[in-house]
């Protein structure tokens, strides 16, 4: 039997003697530096004011004047630390510059802390250097850097025009959205911001709780595919969708914007699952690769049953064996080659209980479809076991890349802001009302 048909001749075999599949579902963006506990505790001061202490903790002001609550009050303010002996920190000053020249008029005002070590006559030639016009400050009490714990310079904090802090520890690459955002927003906006928050944190415990309540009487796995009108083009160049990762194609150009891919009508175990309004995830596994089915399909399987009908995760099991090195290889090698895959396969879908949808794929032309320009051969060393592509509801590839910390994390922006998902949602939230009003 050729490679090809015995993959699909296993499942049905599998399928035969009961394998029980899970249930198959039918630019702007701001980014923070750090991680774990500090992170944490900066997370934690964000949308509030800073102690009086930690601004009186400044001095020998180099400038016009010092920077006093007055001429803070209204205005959207950012910290740049830095320190004159430490030339990493200047580039910060010049960003700052940069800021400063751009947004001084519309209500931005810069501040440079320096570090509470080594502030001198030499620190006043570095601001001259690097062309700073803003004003300076000394952080002699120590209290700015105690307060923000602040590690290695430059850091970057941005309040906005009611004094609460808004973006701590701010990357670079994000400080003009930052900075643009907190400069739309009138005093109002900013002061009762966290009152807002409130009143919409209660309107979704409401809202949830009459989803619960409705979902009492329906039963979502039974739940049809409900019509919805599908978003336009613009609906999606107009979602804040995360940036696709850098890439290369075959002319060593960068490409940084996503791409149409589709899925095939055939190779699926059961049908083809319903994708309308849905984001797909793809991943990529073998019974023979230990990793791919013992900690990246178990990865997936909570991923499905977290997003529910908001996602569909498809695991394609391609066989990882190279083509081309099969030229080397006598006829009883590659007879040996696919009865071992085939035995495993068979094994493994009569014993597994597999949470997601599976397509089969013996061609191994899904990935290069997903990914067009890359791996177009691939062997053993490029089996793409760590690939995972996230497809937004448009069938656009939206994010690719290999699973590690932060992945889950796109996913759900993505879900979050995809137009298609949004209508679907409601879609189906206002069938289940009728249906319940009909009860």
């Amino acid at each position: 039997m050729g490679r090809n048909g015995w993959m699909m001749n296993a499942v049905r075999a599998g399928l035969a003697a009961g394998v029980v599949l899970g249930a198959m579902p039918a630019s702007g963006q701001i980014t923070r530096e750090g991680s774990g506990e500090r992170r944490a505790a900066l997370n934690q001061m964000e949308r509030q004011p800073v102690p009086a202490a930690v601004w009186e903790s400044l001095g020998d002001w180099v400038g016009d004047k010092p920077v006093t609550s007055a001429d803070r009050n209204g205005k959207v303010v950012l910290v740049v630390t830095w320190a004159g002996w430490f030339p990493n920190s200047h580039r910060g000053l010049q960003n700052a510059q940069a800021l400063h020249d751009s947004h001084a008029e519309d209500g931005l005002v810069v501040i440079g802390v320096h570090n509470p070590r080594g502030f001198g006559a030499r620190s006043e030639a570095v601001l001259g250097a690097n062309g700073v016009k803003f004003p300076a400050a000394h952080d002699k009490g120590g209290k700015f850097y105690e307060h923000f714990r602040v590690q290695q310079d430059p850091e970057y904090y941005l309040f906005d025009r009611a004094g609460q802090l808004r973006y701590a520890h701010l990357s670079s690459s994000s400080l003009n959205e930052a900075a643009r955002r907190l400069l739309a927003e009138s005093y109002d906006d900013a002061s009762t911001l966290n009152e807002r928050l409130a009143m919409s944190q209660a309107e979704r415990e409401r809202e949830l709780r009459r989803i619960r309540a409705i979902n009492e009487d329906v039963d979502l796995r039974a739940l049809p595919e409900i019509p919805f009108m599908q978003p336009d083009e613009q609906a999606y160049k107009d979602a804040r969708f995360p940036e696709m990762p850098r890439r290369r194609d075959n002319w060593g150009n960068e490409r940084e914007v996503p791409y149409a891919a589709e899925l095939p009508d055939e190779g699926w175990v059961g049908q083809k699952p319903a994708t309308d309004g849905r984001v797909t995830v793809v991943y990529f596994w073998s019974p023979l690769i230990y990793q791919s089915h013992e900690r990246r399909m178990p990865q997936m399987e909570a991923i499905q049953r977290r997003l529910g009908r908001d996602v569909v995760v498809v695991g394609v099991l391609m066989p990882h064996w190279d083509d081309q090195s099969s030229w080397n290889q006598d006829q009883r090698e590659i007879e040996e080659q696919v009865e071992r895959l085939q035995k495993a396969t068979d094994g493994f879908l009569r014993n597994r209980r597999i949470g997601h949808s599976v397509l089969i794929d013996p061609q191994r032309s899904v990935f290069p479809n997903l990914q067009p320009t890359e791996h177009q051969n691939y062997g053993n060393d490029a089996w793409p076991a760590s690939r995972v592509f996230i497809i937004s509801s448009d069938s656009q590839v939206r994010w690719h890349g290999y699973v590690a910390a932060g992945f889950e994390g796109i996913l759900d922006r993505i879900v979050a802001n995809d137009p298609g998902v949004k209508a679907r949602r409601e879609a189906e939230a206002d069938y289940i009302r009728a249906q319940r009003h009909e009860r």
